[in-house]
């Protein structure tokens, strides 16, 4: 049996939302409509709770379900650390606005996800998700045709320095365009440098294909980002990075 994936932690006013929205005929008053519609387009996989944040907003659920989750090792958590349990690590509010909180009303994080930073909007929040989707992370396929020494050095500061992560990186296949830019030796040297304990293996992948840059962690999170991994720590031009689930890696030949 496949393991449950879950999108989201709610923030506890969202969660009573959410259960009038899904039990109409409990005694909690109508569901907020305008909150409900925001609050839906997050909706990948199921919203994750716990028996913390059943005893603190008295939602009652069927006893099946309170006995399982009377078990679960999770149990007592609060939100912060129940989030690690999601795909996409982050809570939603209505209100909160740092990382990892992602405000339904008015958020840069938008469904799917997506962030978009444009000149001179700093992009630290986007720095922490990434990091935070690659910290649990066994493999990370890393796909940039124009990646640069100084880049890559950058990008390692979001990768765990663990010895049993595997970082695949492209060595061929670069048209010629690229090829000024990217040096595989070099990218790999770079990344052997910020971790020495790191597996390094270039990648079969179709280089040609992609304009955009990608992270793909573990073969079923891929992390894009439209302008290259240089706007995500330089704040002169804009970046925008979509962080989607996948079944397969998008970039790896079959």
């Amino acid at each position: 049996m496949s393991k449950v994936l879950y999108s989201f932690v709610l923030e506890d006013d969202l969660f009573v939302e959410y259960h009038k929205f899904m039990n109409p005929r409990d005694s909690l008053g109508e569901y907020d409509k305008d909150i409900i519609k925001k609050l839906l387009s997050y909706h990948v996989y199921p919203f994750l709770f716990n028996k913390k944040q059943l005893e603190r907003t008295n939602i009652e659920i069927p006893n099946n379900l309170k006995g399982q989750l009377n078990h679960a090792p999770n149990k007592n958590h609060d939100l912060t650390k129940l989030k690690d349990g999601t795909v996409f690590k982050c809570i939603l509010s209505t209100s909160k606005d740092e990382y990892p909180y992602i405000n339904i009303n008015s958020d840069k994080i938008k469904t799917t996800i997506t962030g978009t930073f444009f000149s001179t909007e700093n992009r630290n929040k986007a720095i922490s998700h990434i990091t935070q989707l690659c910290n649990n992370a066994k493999s990370i396929t890393l796909y940039d045709k124009y990646l640069s020494k100084n880049e890559a050095n950058e990008l390692c500061a979001l990768l765990p320095k663990r010895n049993d992560l595997l970082i695949r990186i492209h060595d061929k296949d670069i048209h010629e365009r690229a090829a000024k830019t990217y040096c595989f030796s070099d990218v790999e040297t770079v990344i052997r440098g910020n971790c020495g304990d790191w597996i390094i293996e270039p990648s079969n992948l179709l280089v040609n294909s992609h304009h955009d840059r990608y992270l793909i962690i573990d073969d079923k999170l891929a992390i894009i980002l439209t302008s290259g991994f240089s706007n995500l720590f330089n704040d002169l031009k804009e970046i925008t990075y979509i962080v989607i689930p996948v079944t397969k890696n998008p970039l790896l030949r079959t």
